[in-house]
């Protein structure tokens, strides 16, 4: 619920509208999803990311994975996340808090994270 307040209006794909968002936890991963209804259709955007702590003791988030419904988009090439920018940008209050963490875990029931006292 509170991804869906964070992110609401953010348009991954063109004229669409944004319908919902949903976070999901998997081992190691935190996955976010946008529905949007093109007309009519319902599009499915997708990113996950793995975050963990650096040597240097500061978050690291990798992207591990970009969709637009199943169709696979390489984290690695940086001019194809142009659409998932901006529900980075919506969560970049969430960020300053977890970049707090000296620990995370992740697993599909939970997440763990260790503040910096």
């Amino acid at each position: 619920q509170h991804v869906r307040t964070r992110v609401k209006g953010v348009n991954v794909i063109p004229f669409s509208k944004f319908k919902r968002a949903i976070a999901t936890l998997e081992d190691n991963k935190i996955r976010f999803i946008v529905e949007e209804d093109l007309f009519g259709l319902p599009i499915f955007s997708t990113i996950e990311f793995q975050p963990t702590i650096g040597p240097d003791g500061k978050l690291v988030v990798e992207k591990t994975g970009m969709f637009i419904g199943s169709l696979g988009i390489p984290p690695q090439i940086p001019l194809l996340d142009g659409p998932f920018k901006k529900f980075e940008t919506g969560l970049k209050q969430e960020k300053k808090l977890v970049d707090k963490a000296k620990a995370i875990t992740i697993t599909k029931d939970y997440a763990v994270l260790v503040t910096k006292p």
